[in-house]
């Protein structure tokens, strides 16, 4: 019996801690609809700092990671950068995408995250 009230006031808590943050995933796609695979998803508050990164998988499908893992991203706007995975430096592969989406100052991609739930953003990204 003590367990079951002890449970039930704790019910109302569960989730309150993180509820204005979002979890945010998407597709990141070329311009002919083909997959970004292993590419790095970057989403930076310029206002407070706060980022979050994921990578693409074989799909061109991300979602973002926080520390701590599984927290979300606060509301608030974002600049958004994506990294190809070229190979090695000493041997870099051709680049598919503009290097522009690498920094945030040359990223085309804005978005304003809303609070609390999950998020999907999708991105098609440019050739070179």
């Amino acid at each position: 019996m003590n367990g079951a009230i002890l449970l039930a006031g704790l019910l109302p808590l569960i989730g309150c801690g993180n509820s204005d943050r979002t979890q945010i995933s998407g597709h990141v796609t070329h311009k002919d609809g083909s997959p970004l695979v292993g590419a790095r998803v970057a989403f930076r508050s310029p206002e407070t700092g706060q980022s979050a990164m994921g990578f693409t998988d074989a799909n061109g499908r991300y979602m973002l990671g926080t520390s701590p893992a599984g927290e979300g991203v606060l509301p608030g706007q974002y600049e958004v950068t994506v990294a190809e995975d070229r190979g090695p430096v000493t041997n870099p592969r051709p680049r598919t995408i503009h290097p522009g989406y690498e920094a945030p100052q040359t990223s085309p991609l804005k978005v304003t995250v809303e609070p609390g739930g999950s998020m999907t953003y999708d991105i098609v990204v440019q050739p070179p």
